[in-house]
């Protein structure tokens, strides 16, 4: 199944690709093709709602430490987040740092 994602670097760039994949990838997969995209960390799940779609995003698990905000990722995150829990205190919610990979579908069961 052609899956398209999107890398959002922390300088604001984004680069859309795709691959070939099976409709249910699994984890090792996922973290085979994503990782190397973080920079080689662990990754981190995040369930976002894009387009009114539900979409996986994957980010670095490590601390934010040596990592730069990422605006589009935090912003895609914010948006999910306040959608989902109207009445959450936008100052609170954490930004995202580093860089993130934004399926087009959902990749994680």
């Amino acid at each position: 199944m052609k899956t398209g994602y999107t890398l959002f670097k922390t300088d604001g760039t984004a680069t859309r690709q795709s691959c070939e994949w099976p409709a249910r990838p699994g984890l090792n997969r996922i973290k085979e093709m994503v990782e190397p995209l973080l920079g080689g960390g662990g990754l981190m799940h995040m369930s976002v709602l894009l387009d009114g779609k539900e979409r996986d995003m994957f980010v670095d698990d490590a601390t934010t430490e040596g990592f730069e905000v990422n605006e589009q990722a935090t912003k895609i995150w914010h948006t999910t987040y306040l959608t989902r829990f109207p009445k959450a205190d936008s100052k609170t919610l954490p930004w995202v740092y580093g860089p993130a990979v934004l399926f087009d579908r959902q990749v994680w069961f």
